[in-house]
């Protein structure tokens, strides 16, 4: 007897059962990040800084934060928010814009290393009054293309001042801490790698104390060996069930 009736419906099955995967509901998991709807510490002229995200002439201040996902479980990236104060002066020597880009990048040793994804620069402008303290707002970047961060491997989502109009290095961002204290570690579905700065652009990255205040939003993919198992097993029950149907079917 012809096994084309079977191979015709186990096809039909296993499409459906694809199709049925794509359609499961997926929702935003927080990769590593804080509750940012809590208190954030402004910034203020005589504070030490957690973190400036400026250039001058002299130097070209970065900032990154790393994640480690285990290995089994890769996401699509969905955003990126860091809280930043927008800091200048109320004199007409500076510019009242600043310009921040952010990219993600592969690991390298504990460090940026390749890139993987420029999520591209975005525009500051103060909140009013234009004056010490500075509060701090989320700003956000997304990917302009799908971004697959994989099980296994660590990333760094960094930022640096995109500007470069300002040998004093004013204005600036200001990447914040959480009103609790620089202590406060970000949690979230994966592990934190920790926070590494840099002055040379780059070149040089040091670890640091500083956890600024951010959040990183993600989407699970469903890996590709569960789906395959996924779609053997139900194989598997259709060849059963063809099996036992009954005599002259």
């Amino acid at each position: 007897m012809s096994h084309a009736p079977l191979t015709r419906w186990l096809a039909g099955l296993a499409t459906a059962a694809a199709m049925g995967a794509a359609a499961l509901p997926s929702h935003a998991l927080t990769l590593i990040g804080h509750d940012l709807s809590q208190p954030v510490v402004p910034y203020a002229w005589d504070a030490v800084p957690a973190t400036d995200i400026k250039w001058t002439d002299s130097y070209d201040m970065r900032k990154a934060v790393g994640v480690t996902l285990a290995s089994g479980t890769s996401y699509r990236f969905d955003r990126f928010t860091a809280m930043l104060a927008m800091v200048t002066s109320e004199g007409s020597d500076y510019l009242k814009t600043e310009q921040v880009h952010a990219a993600i990048f592969r690991d390298d040793r504990g460090r940026p290393g390749a890139l993987l994804a420029d999520l591209g620069t975005l525009t500051l402008t103060p909140l009013q009054p234009i004056q010490s303290p500075f509060a701090a707002q989320p700003t956000t970047w997304a990917a302009a293309t799908p971004v697959l961060l994989q099980g296994g491997s660590t990333y760094w989502f960094a930022l640096n001042d995109a500007s470069q109009y300002s040998e004093f290095g004013i204005p600036l961002a200001h990447w914040t801490i959480m009103a609790s204290g620089s202590g406060t570690v970000p949690t979230g579905v994966e592990t934190l790698a920790g926070y590494r700065i840099t002055s040379d652009g780059g070149m040089n990255w040091n670890a640091s104390g500083f956890n600024n205040a951010m959040q990183i939003e993600v989407t699970a993919v469903p890996e590709p060996q569960a789906l395959s198992l996924l779609l053997a097993g139900l194989g598997v029950l259709g060849a059963v069930a063809w099996r036992r149907r009954p005599a002259g079917a």
